[in-house]
């Protein structure tokens, strides 16, 4: 067979045809795909490039030897304001690996100014602090452990009734602060509010404190700080001795006169207040004599 009736056959059209088609399949393809990785490239540089900002409020760490000195007069937050490029910033917000601190490990005792420190910032990101410096004092320190008092207006209970002995769920309490002030420690109590006119027991969780002898509370932490207190709180009970008066059940047998006597003479009464001052004597029947010693003389 001759070349030229070969490219002249319906096959060979059917060849180049189907050659065209898959070349220009292929080129659609390869142009579409290098579009779509110069796009995903222009966000991704996108979001490097656009700024976000970010105002934060953290705890303050502090590096100094616990177990020797305690520290008064820092903030417990700083505010950290953030800036940089957007994923960064994200990533920050979300992770909050990061921390401000006062390296005060080679400081003694004694007031000193300290500048703030961070660590886990990305280089590209600009940080500010607010107060960049703050003034610490640092003194020896001292932990003791004090009994907690119970204080509350006796003039919120309604009248009639008192209050008992409170129960706590602890006793006593650790308190740490500076030598100074612990020097100056008198109490540490729990202050209970009373509601007006309290007349049955009242329990609450109660915030403990550290005074000094003027009642001036002192700058130390309590472990625990708070403590469940319950006041039983009852009608006000009392006792007095009053005379007996002894008397016949129905007046007796008519034309009779009876002579009755105990050797009791009187009995203590217990109860409330209110009750015992409307009392001066107690009546006792003849039917209850026997049991009191009683003598029984009558006459014509």
């Amino acid at each position: 067979m001759k070349f030229d009736k070969i490219l002249g056959t319906k096959n060979m059209y059917r060849l180049l045809s189907l050659f065209f088609a898959l070349l220009l399949f292929f080129y659609v393809s390869y142009q579409r795909l290098g579009t779509t990785r110069i796009s995903d490239k222009e966000v991704a540089n996108s979001k490097l490039t656009t700024t976000k900002t970010l105002s934060l409020k953290v705890p303050l760490t502090l590096n100094v030897d616990n177990s020797k000195y305690y520290v008064t007069g820092y903030p417990e937050q700083v505010k950290v304001d953030i800036s940089g490029p957007s994923a960064l910033v994200t990533t920050l917000d979300n992770t909050r690996n990061f921390e401000v601190y006062a390296d005060l490990s080679d400081l003694k005792s004694g007031t000193h100014t300290v500048k703030l420190k961070t660590s886990g910032f990305n280089k590209e990101l600009s940080v500010a602090l607010s107060p960049e410096k703050i003034k610490v004092k640092i003194a020896p320190k001292k932990t003791v452990k004090m009994p907690i008092q119970v204080r509350y207006d006796t003039g919120l209970i309604q009248n009639g009734y008192v209050a008992g002995s409170p129960s706590l769920s602890t006793q006593t309490v650790d308190v740490t602060g500076a030598k100074a002030d612990i020097n100056k420690l008198d109490s540490v109590v729990a202050n209970l509010n009373l509601p007006e006119n309290s007349h049955g027991d009242y329990g609450r969780t109660v915030l403990l404190q550290a005074l000094d002898k003027e009642g001036h509370p002192l700058p130390v932490s309590l472990s625990p700080e708070t403590v469940k207190v319950n006041l039983p709180i009852s009608q006000a009970t009392a006792t007095k001795e009053v005379k007996l008066e002894l008397v016949t059940e129905n007046n007796g047998v008519p034309g009779k006169t009876y002579q009755l006597s105990t050797e009791t003479k009187s009995i203590k009464l217990r109860g409330t207040k209110s009750a015992l001052n409307k009392i001066n004597s107690l009546r006792v029947p003849s039917q209850l004599l026997g049991s009191m010693n009683q003598r029984l003389r009558r006459s014509a």
